[in-house]
């Protein structure tokens, strides 16, 4: 009797075990076409270098924007040290631009889902959180009346950045379900990543807009303005 237990147990370990490995095998089938669905990809067109080598244009012009200051011979009217601090805030920006991994996205012509994933984690990183937060919306510039008059706008602008991109990521996410591909998946997908990549590009684009804003704003404070 005992052996007969034993070998009935023995029996119903093996169903399960082959049912787990069935379950396994199944998985990794779903996957396998999973990865197929994100494997659609994203063709930026001929102007694909635009946006990158407008971005390069564009921190040049900040950078000679912030290249007429120097601390040690500045004698206008506002505050030298409120200056200083919005200067260095400002160079941490241009820094935080130049060096992202962002521009190795910007200057591919052709982009998958997962380019986009991780276009929208680089630029959350490295520009968002590292210029826009940490430097932009931290800038405090009370001893300058005319930054104090546009920085309730600047606020705004960058709690909108942060709003867009927490948006455009849940729609990534959202849509990241294993499944069978389809005809309508792939034509979803695609439009995913398509209207995702465009979006953060778009965010990308405010962004270095805003730092140039504050960088114009900047030039006109050294050179006369208060």
């Amino acid at each position: 009797m005992k052996k007969f237990i034993l070998e009935y147990v023995n029996i119903i370990g093996y169903v399960i075990t082959g049912l787990i490995f069935s379950l396994a095998v199944f998985i990794l089938f779903i996957n396998f076409y999973h990865y197929k669905e994100v494997a659609i990809t994203y063709n930026k067109g001929d102007s694909y270098m635009n946006t990158y080598n407008k971005s390069k244009e564009t921190i040049q012009s900040i950078k000679n924007d912030l290249s007429v200051y120097d601390p040690n011979a500045y004698h206008g009217g506002a505050d030298n040290t409120t200056l200083m601090q919005i200067h260095g805030r400002l160079n941490l920006c241009v820094s935080a631009f130049e060096n992202s991994k962002v521009n190795d996205i910007l200057q591919k012509q052709v982009v998958g889902i997962k380019d986009v994933y991780s276009f929208s984690t680089l630029y959350q990183s490295e520009i968002l959180n590292d210029c826009v937060v940490m430097q932009i919306y931290s800038i405090n510039g009370s001893n300058i009346p005319s930054y104090n008059a546009i920085k309730p706008y600047i606020d705004l602008d960058v709690k909108s950045l942060l709003s867009d991109l927490n948006y455009t990521k849940k729609n990534l996410q959202n849509n990241s379900s294993y499944q069978f591909t389809s005809d309508f998946d792939r034509v979803n997908v695609f439009d995913i990543t398509r209207d995702s990549y465009t979006n953060i590009e778009a965010s990308y684009n405010r962004s270095l807009e805003l730092v140039k804003l504050l960088s114009q704003w900047f030039k006109n404070t050294v050179q006369g303005g208060v």
